[in-house]
């Protein structure tokens, strides 16, 4: 950890830890453990661990979590509510990391990080190493099935209408 700031009204130093978080610590026995060396980390478990915390790897693989297992995130109903799971390896960050952080480092290097993006070579399969690589956006853009457009009500001519509309102005094709 470093410091980054100190507050000499407060009292309150700002370290940087190296997963990227900073923590305000008020100068206490705690600040001379981090100030003697015993004390290395934020404190955070996962950055104690991995020291990935914060990076689009890491989020990447909190998102296939979110998406398959938590029923209020937006994407579930896409995911895992369609039965798609993560492996139970993955249920462990340090694991994806194994299995997939040295494939994800050449893509990024190749393509650029913004354009990397996790890939499921089946599409109704589950995040596991064998059914996982990874794509640009573009690819990923070309491999979604077409979306569904969401009725306002089941028999309501008018609504059936917009829905045709809007998805002929797209040019996607679904079924209603």
């Amino acid at each position: 950890m470093t410091v980054t700031k100190f507050n000499s009204k407060s009292g309150f130093y700002t370290f940087l830890c190296e997963c990227g978080r900073a923590r305000r610590i008020q100068k206490t026995a705690t600040l001379d453990n981090i100030f003697l060396g015993r004390w290395k980390t934020c404190g955070y478990p996962h950055a104690l661990r991995h020291g990935l915390s914060g990076t689009r790897f890491h989020t990447i693989w909190s998102g296939i979590k979110q998406r398959t297992q938590n029923e209020n995130c937006e994407t579930y109903w896409d995911y895992g509510a369609r039965g798609i799971k993560i492996c139970n390896r993955w249920l462990k960050f340090e694991n994806f990391r194994d299995d997939m952080y040295e494939s994800y480092c050449a893509h990024a290097k190749k393509y650029g990080e913004k354009n990397t993006s996790i890939h499921r070579v089946d599409s109704n399969g589950h995040y596991k190493p064998e059914n996982c690589k990874w794509a640009t956006l573009k690819e990923q853009a070309q491999n979604k099935s077409g979306f569904r457009v969401p009725l306002l009500c089941e028999h309501c001519p008018h609504c059936k209408k917009v829905a045709i509309q809007f998805i002929k102005k797209r040019k996607v094709v679904s079924k209603l």
